[in-house]
């Protein structure tokens, strides 16, 4: 969750939050407008750490496949941390879109208060370039299945 330009930015990650739990939505919230209560947040402790570890290996494993895989097919773009500046990763993959990369990883669209990443993939059922498919894969890492737009 983050709070942007007034503008209150929500993540996949803060859907579950809130499915699970409400009231962490609603700290979570309040945190971004108070240090005090931002500082009370349990600090990562060992078991944390090593999931935040598997995780980023994992991240880099499957990028380094996509790039094995996609290595004849063209240039797997990367967008740098969506979380970061999700307005510049979102224009960064809509140029890459036109650039008509074959891959793009961690591929960023906002849309009204949420910023969504995942891996786009393109298809080559009609003209080839992305933006003008009416068909397009969309390779979503943490469920692991193709979904067809």
């Amino acid at each position: 969750m983050q709070l942007r330009d007034s503008r209150l930015l929500l993540s996949a990650t803060d859907l579950v939050n809130f499915h699970e739990c409400e009231h962490l939505s609603a700290l979570d919230r309040a945190a971004l407008d108070d240090e005090a209560l931002k500082a009370q947040k349990t600090k990562p402790d060992d078991q944390a750490e090593l999931l935040f570890r598997k995780g980023r290996e994992f991240e880099a494993s499957y990028l380094e496949e996509l790039k094995r895989l996609h290595a004849g097919a063209g240039e797997v773009v990367e967008i740098a941390d969506p979380f970061k500046d999700p307005g510049k990763a979102a224009a960064e993959t809509l140029a890459a879109m036109r650039a008509g990369a074959s891959v793009i990883y961690q591929a960023t669209f906002l849309s009204d208060d949420l910023v969504r990443s995942f891996s786009l993939l393109r298809c080559e059922k009609s003209s080839g370039h992305l933006l003008q498919d009416s068909h397009t894969a969309l390779l979503e890492e943490l469920k692991g299945r193709i979904i067809e737009r």
